[in-house]
């Protein structure tokens, strides 16, 4: 895809594993079934809308908690192949990222979602780097990491990003 225009956004949120199955049905309780199809990507709100703009041709950057643990490799591996270029809030943790697992019915497309997000994940206090904040055009903040987000959200303010 070409583009005219490239732009420099910064993403700032939820950074997960995602664990996708396409399924015939839902599982029923106590039941266990195969799934059609399965897939392993990085994900979060915040993360996909990442991956959508720089699809689109534009400068990446994922501001979020990834860490050192060996999920956390996959996640950023996935997105450097993407292109994306990723400021780790939690750069030193060895805990492991959100993991979620998502059944989607194949006849209807409809979701199931379970997920901790960042629920059982201590809050770092690591400021978002003024390198990832540089030349930005655009932020999204998702909601997820609300510490560094208030920040982000100020700055853009200050200097007219749309955010």
């Amino acid at each position: 895809m070409v583009q005219a225009h490239s732009s420099r956004g910064l993403f700032v949120g939820l950074i997960t594993l995602d664990m996708i199955y396409l399924v015939d049905r839902l599982p029923e309780s106590d039941q266990k079934i195969v799934a059609l199809e399965y897939e392993i990507a990085a994900g979060g709100p915040a993360t996909n809308a990442s991956v959508a703009f720089k699809y689109l041709g534009n400068t990446t950057t994922i501001c979020g908690e990834l860490g050192t643990h060996p999920l956390a490799t996959i996640i950023a591996l996935e997105l450097q192949q993407c292109g994306i270029l990723i400021d780790d809030l939690s750069s030193l943790t060895a805990e492991p990222p959100p993991v979620s697992s998502i059944m989607i019915t194949a006849s209807s497309g409809n979701r199931a979602v379970v997920s901790l997000n960042t629920s059982k994940r201590s809050t770092p206090q690591t400021v978002v780097s003024a390198q990832s904040l540089e030349g930005v055009a655009v932020v999204l903040i998702d909601g997820h990491q609300m510490t560094q987000g208030y920040d982000v959200a100020a700055y853009a303010q200050a200097k007219g990003i749309p955010w």
